[in-house]
C-alpha cells in the first residue's frame, strides 16, 4: 500500500478506536473483557478492512451518513478520499468494513 492511502486508513482506524474507547464500553464492569479486533484481506485489486468490538453497538437510529459528529466526518471524508465505501452496523458490538481499490 502506498502512504496515499496508508494515512487515511490510519486515520480511520484512530477514529474508530477513540469512539470505541469513548463510548462501546462505557457502562461495563472493570471485569467486562473488552476486545477490539482488524482484519485486512486484498480482493481482487481492492483493499478490506474490517473493524470490530464487543461494546454496546450502534443506536438503533445511528445513520453514519448523517452525523454531525466530528469523528464521523472525518470517517466519511477520509473513505472518500480513498474512494472507498463503507458499511456500519451492530452485532454484538460495532462493525465497520471499508473496501477501497488499491494503486498500482
Amino acid at each position: 500500500m502506498s502512504n496515499d492511502e496508508l494515512v487515511p486508513l490510519t486515520l480511520i482506524i484512530n477514529e474508530l478506536v477513540i469512539n470505541t474507547l469513548k463510548y462501546a464500553f462505557a457502562g461495563f464492569s472493570k471485569d467486562y473483557s473488552k476486545n477490539i479486533g482488524l482484519t485486512a484481506t486484498r480482493k481482487d485489486d481492492c483493499a478490506e478492512f474490517h473493524y470490530f468490538d464487543n461494546g454496546t453497538g450502534l443506536a438503533s437510529n445511528f445513520d453514519p451518513e448523517k452525523s454531525t459528529g466530528l469523528g464521523w466526518v472525518i470517517i466519511r471524508s477520509l473513505v472518500s478520499q480513498l474512494n472507498g465505501s463503507y458499511e456500519v452496523y451492530s452485532d454484538n458490538g460495532m462493525h465497520f468494513k471499508i473496501r477501497f481499490p488499491l494503486s498500482d
